[in-house]
């Protein structure tokens, strides 16, 4: 398509390669979900739920939703009013 011999379109090719580029965008926006920061199994979970691309990278998966429970637990047991008073 770049040679004068056959669709002689030169530098105008590039108007084909920036719609090509604009159209994988917004393939890639709309398809492609967020998978970092993400165990296989929550990957896994989110595909079978069906949740849409876009909305990846702010869902809660129930082993987020466990790890945060255990982890505001251990943040109550560590507080130090509620420990037992002992002498050193």
């Amino acid at each position: 398509m770049f040679n004068a011999n056959e669709a002689n379109m030169g530098s105008k090719i590039n108007f084909i390669f920036t719609g090509c580029s604009f159209l994988s965008i917004f393939v890639f926006y709309f398809y492609l979900p967020e998978t970092a920061g993400r165990s296989f199994e929550e990957i896994d979970e989110m595909f079978a739920l069906k949740i849409p691309a876009r909305q990846w990278k702010h869902w809660q998966t129930k082993k987020q939703e466990e790890s945060d429970r255990y982890l505001k637990e251990l943040k109550i047991v560590e507080s130090h009013d509620e420990l037992p008073k002992t002498i050193v």
